[in-house]
């Protein structure tokens, strides 16, 4: 079913119900409202008719005639009739036609309540109102009643009245639920509209916040920076894509040269053993580069998980991991402040490793010969701040939005081939994010370069 049809049935259905239960107990109130006041003027007539006296064989003087009724519009026609304390009928007025009803059949039960009991009986095709009552000094008891006709006729109008404003509110109510629902569902098909465009490719579909339900224009807003994101990420991919296969293209091209040129010919031992050589570094460049790429895609896909690493262990395992590194280059690194074994950081002691190693071949591959690399830590009460500083020849501020793209290389690194594919800085960003924590960039330092790796303090 649709929306505005759901809209619809809900409130017609609510109001209906809700309106015909409170005219249903507006309709009971005001009948029985107006019974008891028949009742009270019904008990003050049989008063005011004893009054005028009683005969000596206990019957009061009663005649036919017509009686006066406040709460009726028109005189109503007199029924009375007087039994004994055995239910026996002793008189009658002529009004009866010789029907009076029987004593039994009033449902009373003697003795009687000083106000009297109300009772309904009927004549003919008319329904009787009346009140039985103790005839006083006497065992007599005595019905007065009236026809109850102008009760029923008002009650009939009453519940006519009722029912037609139950039907025009019905109606009503109806037609504005037709339209807000309507309404509401050109504005939810406005927005799946653009989610079919989303899902069929289209990432520059907006919804904008057009609508008067401020709820919807914070759906739309809502959507609309999802969307934005996922534009965001499917950029963010195509693109790392296209530089994992340039990177990827660019050694197996140079392999494919290499091995064609070592075929063209006849040659020595010693010139295929070179070209070997030579095709073996480009594998091993290949290798490095799956290995980065397989790093980074893990860390990015895989949840982060509350664990204890020391400090100590993960410096001392980072500095080994790029000591042949740092020999190969000509750099040293200076590290003079171990901290205690008791210092513990959250995330995995290998990934933490693998980050701040990252962090040290990125400053030795830009450091110059003989140059040094310092490493030192601080912490504080929720983190400990280890920082990486070379003396190389800094970032840009045009490039510090950057550095931690994968593929990312500076306009000094392009045409370097042992800087590496850009990935190291990704790789050590996403490890660092996942344990709670971040790098950034010293972009007060003017010496060279200072990265900032930041991990949660654990107890």
């Amino acid at each position: 079913m649709k929306l505005k049809n759901k809209l619809t049935l809900a409130v017609a259905s609510v109001t209906i119900c809700t309106l015909a239960a409170s005219f249903a107990l507006l309709g009971v109130i005001v009948r029985q409202d107006e019974i008891e006041d028949l009742d009270g003027a019904l008990a003050r007539q049989a008063a005011k008719a004893m009054a005028r006296g009683v005969g000596k064989d206990g019957v009061p003087a009663l005649e036919d005639g017509w009686v006066e009724i406040p709460e009726m519009l028109e005189p109503a026609r007199r029924h009375a009739a007087v039994y004994d304390e055995t239910g026996q009928l002793l008189h009658a007025t002529r009004s009866f036609e010789g029907l009076a009803p029987k004593f039994s059949d009033l449902g009373v039960t003697l003795p009687l309540p000083a106000e009297g009991v109300p009772v309904n009986s009927g004549l003919h095709t008319e329904i009787l109102r009346g009140v039985v009552i103790q005839v006083p000094g006497t065992d007599n008891v005595l019905l007065y009643a009236v026809s109850r006709g102008a009760v029923d006729r008002d009650t009939t109008f009453l519940y006519r009245t009722l029912i037609a404003l139950l039907l025009g509110a019905t109606a009503v109510v109806v037609l504005i639920a037709r339209w807000v629902g309507e309404r509401v569902s050109r504005d939810v098909g406005s927005i799946a509209g653009v989610a079919r465009r989303v899902a069929k490719g289209d990432l520059g579909a907006r919804i904008g916040s057009r609508f008067d339900n401020a709820e919807l224009n914070e759906l739309a807003a809502d959507l609309d920076h999802m969307v934005q994101q996922l534009d965001t990420l499917v950029s963010a991919q195509q693109r790392f894509i296209a530089h994992a296969a340039h990177e990827l293209r660019s050694p197996l091209t140079t392999l494919q040269g290499e091995l064609q040129l070592a075929l063209r010919r006849p040659r020595e031992a010693a010139e295929y053993r070179q070209s070997l050589d030579e095709a073996l570094l480009d594998v091993e460049s290949l290798i490095a580069l799956s290995e980065d790429l397989l790093t980074l895609a893990r860390v990015q896909s895989e949840p982060g998980r509350i664990e204890a690493a020391s400090l100590s262990e993960v410096l001392t395992t980072a500095m080994a991991m790029t000591r042949r590194r740092a020999l190969q280059a000509d750099v040293a690194i200076s590290f003079v402040n171990p901290p205690s074994r008791s210092l513990c950081v959250r995330g995995r002691p290998s990934e933490l490793a693998r980050a701040l190693r990252n962090l040290l071949d990125n400053a030795i591959a830009h450091s110059q010969r003989g140059h040094v690399v310092k490493l030192d830590y601080s912490h504080d009460r929720d983190a400990v701040h280890i920082t990486v500083t070379d003396c190389g020849p800094g970032i840009s501020e045009r490039d510090a939005k950057r550095i931690f793209e994968p593929f990312f290389r500076g306009p000094n690194d392009q045409s370097r081939t042992d800087i590496g594919a850009g990935l190291g800085l990704a790789i050590a960003q996403e490890i660092a994010q996942r344990s709670g924590g971040g790098i950034s960039l010293d972009q007060e330092y003017r010496e060279g370069a200072r990265l900032v790796l930041t991990l949660p303090l654990l107890a």
